[in-house]
């Protein structure tokens, strides 16, 4: 299993179990709740994408299959940019 904590405040953590050539990435996160910063809650989402595709494309190198499982609080509805 290898895991990423994210730097930037509420952003989430990322791990990825192996299994023989089969990998996870999972994603789960709690992003920025207060109104008024549906900004920073697409900067924190955008983040979160970008360390979830690294994770991907690592874990692609050695598996056949990978799945990935992003979850949590995103403190937005449908309509909203961050989701």
């Amino acid at each position: 299993m290898s895991q990423h904590l994210l730097h930037a405040a509420q952003v989430g953590v990322v791990a990825t179990l192996q299994c023989g050539k089969r990998a996870v990435v999972f994603a789960a996160t709690h992003l920025k709740a207060k109104p008024g910063f549906e900004q920073k809650r697409l900067e924190q989402a955008r983040v979160l994408l970008e360390i979830v595709g690294q994770a991907r494309a690592e874990a692609a190198k050695a598996s056949e299959c990978v799945a990935v499982v992003v979850a949590g609080d995103f403190n937005e509805v449908p309509e909203q940019l961050a989701i």
